[in-house]
């Protein structure tokens, strides 16, 4: 093991060199990567249409929060073509619990606030609680969702994925990476499993969104003419 000092500059260089050569190793598969943006475009999309229908200043304050959204979303596909798996997944479990905050609180003013303003966590159990509670089945029905059962399976595909995904947050020997032999290669296997959980919690997204705020639909489609292809 080299315990001589080097120069912070020359650390960050060996890096930049390790991962850039990653990278190159992924452009064979960035088509892989093209629908995965383009949904999270069409999510980014949806908050700028809800910022124009918001209400309430809550409201207004969730639709820009949709950008944070994209940024993660984004961010998790250029780490997983660059061998950064971990990161990238975490990235990912923070887009998923920022997006149903948003769809959650969209109706609950007091929870945002109290999580906005006095700093209160997160609970993703309390979130999907919530958003599979038979009020907020009522709730939807009444807002004109026709078919609630749609949004209830995919607010349990996302817990699934949650906790595969918290799995990684909350570290877990067979998720460390620098115990492999192949630590911080990229991997196509690797790259696909990454894809796959993306894909999977933009979808599920989609489908809660396209449920809870129906009337934003018309011109999503107007403006992505492939949405429903992509989901």
């Amino acid at each position: 093991m080299d315990a001589k000092l080097k120069p912070i500059s020359d650390v960050f260089n060996e890096i930049h060199e390790k991962f850039g050569g990653n990278l190159s190793l992924g452009e064979p598969f960035l088509e892989l990567a093209e629908s995965h943006e383009c949904r999270a475009r069409i999510i980014r999309h949806a908050g700028q249409l809800l910022g124009v229908m918001a209400s309430d200043e809550h409201q207004k304050l969730i639709s820009t929060y949709f950008d944070e959204i994209f940024g993660d979303m984004v961010c998790s596909l250029y780490f997983f073509f660059t061998g950064l798996d971990i990161p990238g997944r975490m990235m990912l479990r923070r887009s998923l619990e920022l997006s149903l905050v948003g769809i959650s609180y969209w109706d609950d003013p007091a929870s945002f606030w109290a999580w906005n303003s006095k700093n209160r966590d997160v609970s993703f159990s309390e979130l999907e609680e919530y958003l599979l509670s038979q009020g907020y089945a009522r709730y939807l029905e009444v807002v004109g969702c026709l078919d609630v059962s749609i949004m209830q399976a995919s607010v349990k595909e996302l817990r699934k994925i949650f906790g595969i995904l918290s799995n990684v947050v909350h570290p877990k020997p067979y998720n460390f990476e620098t115990v492999s032999a192949s630590r911080f290669v990229f991997s196509e296997n690797d790259l696909k499993v990454s894809l796959d959980l993306l894909e999977a919690i933009q979808i599920s997204l989609l489908k809660i969104m396209a449920c809870r705020f129906s009337v934003i639909q018309p011109a999503l489609v107007s403006s992505f003419p492939n949405l429903e292809k992509l989901i």
